[in-house]
């Protein structure tokens, strides 16, 4: 399956930002990341496979939550 250039183009601008996160501190960067209202956990899966990030060695850990709004 194709993956659509919105989901290319938020990914990249995500991974901007989550790449460069805690290297005020570390050379490591972040060791955790929590997030909320993502879409399922094969986007968390992208972002940890991402070249830019995929040297940390990230693992995901999803839980999906129920959704009242349904």
């Amino acid at each position: 399956m194709p993956i659509h250039p919105k989901f290319s183009k938020k990914v990249e601008n995500l991974i901007d930002v989550i790449s460069m996160m805690g290297l005020d501190q570390t050379t490591d960067g972040l060791a955790i990341l929590g997030v909320a209202e993502i879409e399922n956990e094969a986007v968390l899966k992208t972002l940890c496979n991402h070249p830019k990030i995929k040297n940390r060695n990230w693992k995901v850990v999803h839980f999906e939550g129920p959704d009242e709004r349904v």
